[in-house]
């Protein structure tokens, strides 16, 4: 079950991790990742995690704090709203290649962000697209990822012949 709830959460992270081009969406990037420079948190951030949960309210202002640090260091988001729960944006290159973009979002929104989103795995493009090839092959999709993802299983399909049917 872990196998398959790492599995799963791999695949949201690959659908909704951030890009370098514009209209991308959220998350962090490999430069983000491989940063070699350890970010402190907000005490901002850490104050929205301290309770183990993640409101709206908590995951906007990480967002805007983000948005704010990368404005400050000269840089500004492509903002493409809010889909399925989860901020849609896209980062300039020149912030990730000086660091901004890995220290404003570490600082401000990643744990924020990844909680969030785990939080709302349910409402994820991902659960769409599973959703949707479900229903496809006339099986009424349930509500929870993993519901979903064992609703795949049973019907001998697979997330990657979801998404190659576009969903």
């Amino acid at each position: 079950m872990r196998l398959k709830l790492v599995g799963i959460l791999a695949l949201l992270a690959l659908l909704t991790g951030c890009s370098v081009s514009p209209g991308s969406p959220s998350g962090a990037s490999p430069e983000q990742q491989g940063a070699t420079e350890e970010v402190t948190i907000s005490a901002e951030q850490k104050a929205a995690l301290d309770d183990g949960e993640v409101t709206q309210d908590e995951y906007e202002a990480g967002y805007r704090r983000f948005v704010d640090c990368l404005s400050a260091a000269g840089f500004e988001i492509l903002d493409n709203g809010i889909e399925n729960d989860i901020h849609q944006f896209g980062i300039p290159e020149a912030a990730v290649a000086s660091g901004d973009d890995a220290r404003c979002y570490g600082a401000e929104y990643e744990q924020v962000d990844i909680k969030w989103q785990i939080a709302h795995e349910d409402t994820s493009k991902t659960a769409k697209i599973i959703a949707d090839c479900l229903t496809a092959a006339g099986v009424t999709p349930k509500s929870s990822m993993a519901e979903l993802q064992t609703q795949l299983e049973e019907n001998g399909l697979t997330f990657e012949q979801c998404a190659k049917q576009g969903g």
